[in-house]
């Protein structure tokens, strides 16, 4: 009985060491299966085939619909497609079923960087980055969206409406970050044209070229031309920025024009920028801005003290608030204030449109050829911009003031910006 029941004991064995084996040659071959279509997908990437990888992860998500890694790459490849509304949903599913996978959140903060949902992407990746401290594609990312942040507050192009410029994907090559191969440079032209119910009308052309030096420096050059009752007028400015830390910087820059009565004959500025973490409501964030600036004209010297605030918003809307106070100094009058504030709602409609609409109010004080005076207005404006691809950009606007004394001022203009 004893050699019976020693017997059976090992033939018992003997069968479990069997399915053991079995399920260790499957679970290796699964694993080896597993590798194998990550192998090709990441070949066939390497290669620019990007429909050749496509079809290989649709044939793992047949085979497996819940692989998470299929899924990530299924959005990576709709992103490098362009079709980001696609590739952000696709991410977003990912990421609620793996909510701390670095890779996932820096993937979606792409695909919101190219969208243009800047404070988004800023959001995902300050949550990567508590998850990674030491993560350097992170830190670099923060600085691509930080900086594309304050290009959309400062961008030259057009002269009275910023347009939204932002790098995104033309091929694989850019997939992994907004690294070193995001455009270094910018170039725009704009163009504007005034016209008073009481004047001649005024034409005014730019051009514009940017270049950033190193994550903290950047710098700016520009020419300006006018044209008004018979006179011409040329101004050349440049400018530069230094970002202290990740959240502010500070930024010069100083214009020299050409002896007339049309335009200013010199000018320069001082802005300090700010940006809060500030989780109020429906506010994301807050950017603060003090603004200082001079300028002189033919007879005349303008001071301008003040500040903006812009919130961010859900769905990547935008609320700027701006109030300042001019003091003009007249050389045969004296000087006096004047105080202006107005605000202006950003929001995007399709992927790459972004609609603009705007309120001011407040004094002005002229002493610039036929104008002289001082008058209180009421400003209403809007603006358009739209990305033709990665490297290109324009926008368009129009604005009508309502003067005091029954006088009018129309504006319209357009630019368009380059990156390379």
């Amino acid at each position: 009985m004893r050699a019976q029941s020693q017997s059976g004991s090992i033939a018992g064995w003997r069968v479990v060491l069997v399915i053991g084996s079995i399920a260790f040659i499957c679970a290796s071959v699964a694993a080896q299966d597993a590798n194998s279509w990550v192998t090709k997908v990441r070949a066939e990437v390497a290669q620019n085939d990007l429909v050749g990888a496509a079809r290989i992860v649709d044939q793992r998500l047949e085979a497996a619909p819940d692989d998470l890694e299929a899924q990530a790459w299924r959005a990576r490849i709709l992103a490098w497609f362009g079709k980001w509304p696609q590739a952000e949903t696709q991410f977003r599913d990912v990421l609620c079923k793996a909510p701390k996978d670095v890779d996932i959140l820096l993937g979606l903060s792409d695909v919101l960087f190219w969208e243009g949902k800047l404070s988004e992407a800023g959001s995902l990746l300050e949550k990567a980055q508590e998850l990674q401290p030491a993560n350097y594609e992170i830190a670099v990312r923060r600085l691509k969206v930080d900086a594309a942040i304050r290009e959309q507050r400062t961008s030259p192009a057009p002269l009275q409406s910023n347009a939204l410029t932002l790098v995104s994907p033309s091929s694989p090559s850019l997939r992994e970050s907004h690294g070193s191969d995001a455009p270094r440079y910018s170039a725009s032209v704009s163009s504007e044209t005034d016209f008073f119910s009481f004047t001649s009308p005024i034409q005014a052309q730019s051009a514009a070229f940017g270049v950033n030096w190193t994550p903290r420096w950047s710098s700016s050059f520009s020419g300006m031309s006018y044209r008004r009752l018979g006179q011409a007028a040329a101004e050349l400015s440049a400018g530069i920025a230094y970002r202290i830390t990740k959240s502010d910087s500070l930024s010069f820059s100083f214009g020299q024009g050409t002896h007339q009565q049309i335009a200013p004959l010199r000018q320069m500025s001082l802005d300090y920028d700010q940006g809060l973490k500030l989780h109020l409501g429906l506010v994301n964030g807050v950017e603060v801005t003090g603004h200082s600036a001079s300028i002189w004209f033919d007879g005349s010297q303008v001071t301008v003290l003040g500040g903006s605030a812009i919130a961010y918003l859900p769905r990547d809307w935008m609320w700027t608030f701006t109030a300042n106070q001019a003091r003009t100094d007249f050389h045969s009058t004296g000087s006096s204030w004047s105080p202006a504030a107005s605000m202006r709602l950003s929001f995007p409609t399709w992927t790459r449109l972004r609609l603009d609409v705007g309120f001011g109010v407040g004094a002005e004080n002229y002493s610039n050829l036929d104008q002289i005076g001082r008058i209180s207005a009421r400003t209403y404006s809007s603006a358009a911009h739209f990305r033709v691809n990665h490297l290109q950009d324009f926008s368009v606007f129009v604005a009508y003031q309502q003067r005091s004394r029954d006088q009018t001022q129309t504006s319209i203009g357009g630019g368009y910006g380059f990156h390379f």
